[in-house]
């Protein structure tokens, strides 16, 4: 690999199934039970599947550092503290968030089946990666999922020049008949940590209005924006939904204000300790027709009828690009960065197992 070149480093591509086997394989060096290792490995095949790079499989790198950091308590499950009906509290106990925001979906759509809804607040969690995941598990159930994540703080309130506030990325997604979900995933920042850094890395400047540095002045500087703050979408708007998924995740459940939350990436040592909350709701207990999915591939054909202003870019619902990229994916493997290759070589190193390349890593 070290011979390769860097067109031909950035074709490679990973089958899905390699990759369970080597993350396996890393996470249980690591301590993690067999199980929760399954859980959390399904959600970054998930995310790379839909082509969401910053948190699919590559981010198995940071999760290794978590781990051998000591910051990502490798055996906690989590636990049910109090609930009334279909509403809950839980404590995820600084566990794998990965595998436990997966837990407590299958509880949500258990129970979302049988009463209509659940909703679940939960305290004490580690990064669950890309809030879609979850979501999508719903829809795939015929459900409707909602789920948000509170972060390390980036937003300062509008008006000031302190972060007090995370990202606080947050998903909708719908099943559409005959069609991938509608998945609509977002955070409230103009964009995710993971590409200020990744901006750091390649040494570019970030767009115009992106970020900040610690006296609020707008900035194109990575590294002065690292150490700085993002610019929320929407201005005031976008720091008002933040707050509000930040009170459903974190002031319901009584966790930490977002200032107590660590950059796990800055301090593997330390759990983020964040929050989450989780919703599924059966659309057939008040969806009119009874038959929401068939009314959801009316709507997005009535979406996509709007005529394009430019035809090689028609008008697409959200869900259309991820849904071509799961199919491509599976079918042709995942493709990885120009990093991605060391970075697993790096693990097969630091952990002494074998190497993803032997497991089918293709060009």
């Amino acid at each position: 690999m070290s011979n390769s070149t860097a067109s031909e480093i950035r074709m490679t591509r990973v089958n899905p199934v390699q990759f369970e086997d080597f993350a396996q394989s890393a996470l249980q060096k690591l301590g993690v039970p067999s199980r929760t290792a399954a859980l959390a490995i399904r959600s970054m095949l998930d995310a790379s599947l839909m082509g969401i790079e910053t948190h699919g499989i590559e981010s198995l790198e940071m999760y290794v550092n978590h781990l051998e950091a000591g910051g990502l308590k490798a055996d906690r499950e989590p636990v049910k503290l109090s609930g009334k009906g279909p509403v809950e509290v839980w404590d995820m106990q600084s566990g794998y968030g990965l595998a436990g925001a997966r837990t407590i979906m299958e509880k949500a759509i258990r129970i979302a089946k049988e009463l209509g809804i659940y909703f679940a607040s939960v305290r004490r969690t580690n990064h669950i990666g890309a809030c879609g995941v979850y979501g999508k598990m719903a829809a795939d159930q015929g459900l409707i999922g909602l789920v948000s994540q509170q972060t390390f703080p980036c937003l300062s309130p509008w008006g000031g020049k302190i972060p007090k506030i995370g990202s606080s990325p947050f998903a909708f997604v719908a099943p559409v008949e005959g069609s991938f979900p509608f998945y609509f995933d977002c955070q409230m920042a103009s964009m995710t940590r993971a590409q200020v850094k990744s901006h750091r890395l390649r040494k570019i400047p970030l767009p115009e209005g992106a970020a900040m540095d610690l006296e609020g002045n707008p900035t194109t500087d990575p590294d002065t924006a690292w150490f700085g703050q993002l610019m929320p979408i929407g201005n005031h708007k976008g720091v008002g939904f933040a707050m509000v998924f930040e009170i459903l995740a974190g002031i319901l459940s009584g966790n930490q204000f977002s200032t107590g939350i660590p950059s796990i990436v800055n301090e593997p040592d330390k759990s983020a300790d964040s929050s989450i909350f989780m919703m599924a709701i059966d659309p057939s207990v008040v969806c009119p027709e009874g038959d929401f999915s068939k009314r959801m591939e009316e709507y997005i054909a009535y979406i996509e009828s709007s005529p394009p202003i430019d035809t090689s870019n028609p008008a697409r619902y959200p869900g259309r690009r991820e849904g071509e990229q799961w199919e491509e994916r599976s079918r042709n493997g995942i493709p990885l960065s120009a990093a991605g290759p060391l970075k697993f070589e790096e693990i097969t190193k630091r952990l002494s197992i074998d190497p993803i390349i032997k497991a089918g890593l293709t060009n």
